[in-house]
């Protein structure tokens, strides 16, 4: 177990879509900067242990297609 947190997913999921409500798509103002944009960043884990296509999947299909998504894959374990 990861997380002893019931339900884990499905608070984050919540939070997820209350932060795209206030912060919405990327908005680049007249210097060409962001201003507002909601980044996702997912560490990549071993025999989809962090489900990450469910997770791209919730992303595109339920929050929004537009929504940037940063699969992240430094995970390298140790051993010994």
């Amino acid at each position: 177990m990861y997380s002893k947190v019931i339900n884990n997913a499905g608070i984050n999921k919540k939070a997820i879509i209350e932060i795209y409500r206030q912060r919405g798509n990327l908005k680049i103002n007249k210097n060409s900067k962001a201003v507002k944009c909601l980044l996702i960043r997912h560490l990549l884990l071993p025999e989809n242990i962090a489900e990450t296509d469910k997770t791209a999947f919730f992303l595109s299909e339920i929050v929004s297609k537009d929504v940037y998504f940063n699969i992240m894959n430094q995970y390298h374990p140790e051993y010994n």
